[in-house]
């Protein structure tokens, strides 16, 4: 998730407009909508660190929440998670008292359908072929570095195109296309 999203996501999950959002971190009445829509729409990013506290403070969210999603950090992977749990329903619960995550379908508008749950099932299946040996950990990296333009994928399987330089192309499109759309019904305040 981009900056603006989640900032979006979070403004209005605290039932904020634009405006009272930019004048309870400073801006002039004139600039706060313009300059939070702007952030949003990631027409711009905060030039600083601190207006960033600024917003995480208006907000009551942590400033990690406001970043973008960070893995290569162990302390912020936790907001990733948190993420993933506003969005798609993962779920925290314990399995011989070790954290497990689950996805919870009926959850955060989570439908039995979604692509996730057909993409979490290819991995699965991946997955177990790794750990019963049948092939070695690079050959699973591998599979992940090139998700879903793969032969493994459901994906792949439900569009049945003759080569992979066809199926990249088309699913690039699609992408583009969902993006797209995406961006048009996302960008009203």
């Amino acid at each position: 998730m981009s900056f603006g999203s989640q900032l979006k996501r979070i403004r209005k999950f605290r039932n904020l407009d634009q405006a009272e959002l930019g004048e309870s971190i400073g801006l002039s009445k004139r600039s706060a909508y313009s300059t939070i829509s702007q952030y949003e729409r990631g027409a711009k990013k905060p030039r600083s660190k601190e207006t960033i506290y600024k917003l995480a403070e208006a907000l009551e969210v942590c400033p990690f929440m406001l970043e973008e999603p960070d893995v290569e950090h162990g302390e912020k992977v936790i907001h990733v998670l948190f993420w993933l749990a506003m969005h798609y329903g993962l779920e925290i619960d314990e399995l011989d008292g070790q954290p497990i995550f689950r996805f919870n379908q009926n959850k955060f508008g989570v439908v039995k359908n979604d692509v996730l749950l057909d993409q979490l099932q290819d991995w699965l299946k991946f997955s177990k072929g790794e750990k019963s040996g049948l092939f070695e950990t690079a050959r699973l990296y591998d599979w992940m570095l090139s998700y879903p333009i793969n032969d493994d994928s459901f994906i792949s399987d439900e569009l049945d195109f003759d080569s992979m330089e066809n199926f990249e192309e088309a699913y690039k499109k699609a992408l583009h296309k969902k993006y797209v759309s995406k961006v048009k019904v996302e960008d009203n305040d």
